[in-house]
């Protein structure tokens, strides 16, 4: 009977009774404690419930994923569930599982290494700027395989089952996977990764991040995966593309970015001129894709026996003020052609002096191709001379005087045909003089060419000498030695009539003489006689 009664009574409370309940959005506040406040005033009662919203330790939960040699981050937050929680002055202590000493330990804003495992002394950090936002992550630098395992983040002032969370760490010992050039025409780049644990996937990007086709090959040995992918590119804007590996096991994405360097290009043959003349030292800026845009460059051109400059060019315009004086006026750059890569030098009036090593320097690329050097050999000789010294046969003579190194001398006819000439050479004090003298029979166009070549400097020069139609016409010839008989006949004859007079005007003066020293002999002085005739 009581028993029915009591059950009775909770009906009817449950029924007079009015239940309520509140809900609020709370934000942060200084100390994120938040009071929930009932008030009953017809009977003057008031309850108040404080709650403090409890921090507590968050870390990854997915596994970490490194190779062995880099550095790592286990990332792990104090925070409430209203927000991050200041964790400057906490206590932060992480541990890994296998370990009886600490990894890493915090306190009083400064960290302390006297119960620190020995084999991650100087490899740990906190992020102590970070960590007023509730940033409590470990970095730790040159990973092992030895630090693969379980990490626990711990603040020991939470006081709750929340004061510690844990990270796991995968390390597999695998480098970053490697990109080289193994082609040049086409560009092809191959993506090389050794010694992965799972079987990776492998996949080429450029510059603007789309897939590119590629072919890959893996093989295996003792359990570890080798892959190498190769791919054919094509000049980008950029010009950087991207090896990505990915093994899916693991979670694990590796990937290499790689940009096709510029660099400068000059001639490595010895560029070769005469004094007196204009010459170009031929360099490129380029990469292995194609030629690089260098209008907005600084290019500067140095000889390496001068303090001074040759040719500086920036900001699109050339700069005299720092140039060597006996350049001055005789250097440019092809401007219209430097969007082509084209930042070769032009040397007009070329001196003696001018010969030496050239560098041409571009600063911005800032690597060991920012820069070539050129050679440049000036000789002081002239262009091969040809004469006429035969008529019948024509005979064409080339000479060419001066020469540094022993030439080479050849004649072509109009065809480009050897011809077979006779040479004959003389060194004087170390220059050399030649001559080349060869028949000719007439061609089609009458011109021939003498080349003489120095081999030692790749120095060919050539002189074209046009033989004029009517020299080749018979009456030509025959009026020749018409003239050439008159001439001699001309002569005998002068020297037949003059003879006579010459030797009378030679002798001549000896016979006036003679006589005038006869006429002296036989004149006798007077001499007066004087007679006395007084007797």
């Amino acid at each position: 009977m009581e028993t029915s009664s009591l059950l009775e009574l909770q009906r009817h409370r449950q029924r007079v009774a009015h239940c309520e309940r509140g809900e609020v959005t709370a934000q942060k506040t200084k100390h994120n404690t938040l009071t929930c406040r009932v008030n009953q005033q017809q009977i003057n009662l008031m309850m108040e419930t404080h709650y403090h919203v409890p921090a507590k330790v968050v870390c990854q939960s997915e596994p970490v994923v490194s190779v062995a040699g880099e550095d790592v981050i286990l990332p792990c937050t104090l925070r409430n569930p209203v927000s991050t929680v200041n964790a400057v002055d906490e206590v932060v202590e992480w541990q890994k599982h296998d370990l009886s000493k600490v990894v890493h330990f915090y306190r009083y804003r400064g960290d302390y290494t006297d119960d620190q495992n020995p084999s991650y002394r100087g490899r740990t950090s906190l992020f102590k700027e970070e960590m007023k936002n509730g940033n409590i992550s470990l970095k730790l630098t040159n990973v092992k395989l030895t630090d693969a395992g379980n990490y626990t983040c711990f603040v020991p002032s939470l006081n709750s089952p929340h004061q510690k969370d844990s990270v796991q760490l995968i390390v597999g010992a695998v480098s970053r996977p490697d990109v080289s050039v193994v082609g040049m025409d086409p560009m092809v780049l191959q993506c090389e990764v050794k010694g992965l644990i799972y079987k990776p996937e492998v996949t080429w990007l450029d510059s603007d991040g789309n897939i590119l086709p590629a072919g890959t090959t893996e093989t295996q040995t003792e359990g570890r995966y080798t892959v190498r992918g190769e791919v054919t590119v094509q000049k980008t804007k950029h010009n950087t593309f991207t090896c990505r590996v990915n093994q899916q096991q693991i979670n694990l994405m590796m990937e290499t970015h790689y940009h096709v360097p510029a660099k400068v290009v000059c001639q490595s043959e010895p560029v070769v001129s005469v004094a007196g003349e204009d010459v170009i030292l031929p360099c490129t800026l380029r990469n292995p894709v194609s030629t690089v845009n260098a209008v907005d460059e600084v290019v500067e051109w140095q000889k390496h026996d001068l303090s001074k400059v040759v040719h500086f060019y920036r900001y699109r315009g050339d700069y005299t003020d720092d140039q060597n004086p006996s350049y001055r006026g005789r250097t440019s750059l092809f401007k219209e052609e430097m969007k082509n890569g084209n930042i070769s030098l032009k040397l007009t009036n070329v001196k003696l002096t001018d010969a030496g090593n050239y560098t041409c320097f571009v600063p911005s690329l800032n690597s060991p191709h920012q820069k070539d050097s050129v050679h440049l050999i000036v000789g002081a000789v002239s262009r091969p001379d040809v004469s006429v010294v035969g008529m019948d046969p024509m005979v064409l003579q080339c000479e060419v005087k001066g020469l540094i190194y022993k030439p080479e001398v050849t004649w072509l006819d109009s065809d480009g045909n050897i011809l077979p000439a006779g040479t004959t050479e003389t060194q004087t004090e170390g220059r050399y003089t030649v001559r080349g003298e060869v028949t000719v029979q007439k061609t089609k166009h009458n011109t021939f060419t003498c080349r003489v070549n120095q081999q030692q400097i790749n120095l060919m020069m050539e002189t074209h000498y046009h033989v004029p139609e009517s020299w080749w016409s018979s009456w030509w010839a025959g009026l020749i030695c018409f003239f050439t008989l008159l001439i001699l006949v001309a002569g005998v004859f002068t020297l037949k009539v003059l003879l006579p007079w010459i030797k009378g005007w030679i002798t001549r003066p000896s016979e006036q003489k003679r006589e005038h020293q006869m006429n002296r002999t036989s004149r006798v002085p007077l001499t007066v006689i004087e007679v006395d005739t007084s007797v």
